[in-house]
């Protein structure tokens, strides 16, 4: 795509781009994400805790066990990223990790009883967070931008493709 700059007065606009006609609604999604991670950061701060390593909690919550790379593609990291946090959070005694049984080259990640007891407090963050974000939307309403993001993110894992 060639672009274009046009002087608008004191902005400048940018043919090519601001002449797609879902532009303002694909900077709408990226705002809201912006502005959804930087609560999260600021009320996950009062428990010491960062978005990524909620992250990490959650992702093992939900399935104790996991390989250290099976938790960097479901954060969608690399896996340097997520052994260097887990070295942290080994260090705050919150998560374990142990040699699988059967793979003894691989280890699994393990929540301890302060992971667990963290992961319950910064859960209910996030719940108050999602409350905040669909507050006021009917059923429906919700469903709609659930089935749009899913859309979306299909459309965005299939250009990452090629990298992964």
């Amino acid at each position: 795509m060639h672009v274009n700059l046009e002087s608008m007065g004191d902005r400048t606009r940018f043919s090519g781009l601001d002449d797609q006609p879902h532009y303002s609604a694909g900077m709408e999604v990226v705002k809201t994400y912006t502005k959804c991670h930087r609560l999260m950061s600021h009320r996950l701060a009062e428990l010491d805790l960062s978005v990524a390593q909620h992250e990490v909690l959650l992702a093992i919550g939900r399935e104790e066990g996991l390989s250290q790379a099976d938790l960097a593609t479901r954060l969608l990291v690399a896996k340097s990223n997520v052994t260097a946090l887990l070295k942290r959070m080994e260090v705050s005694d919150l998560v374990e990790r142990r040699r699988d049984p059967i793979d003894k080259r691989a280890h699994q990640v393990h929540l301890t009883e302060a992971g667990r007891a963290l992961l319950r407090r910064s859960a209910r963050i996030q719940g108050d967070v999602v409350a905040l974000m669909t507050d006021g939307l009917s059923e429906d309403q919700i469903r709609a931008v659930e089935a749009s993001m899913r859309h979306v993110g299909r459309s965005l894992s299939a250009a990452l493709a090629p990298d992964a």
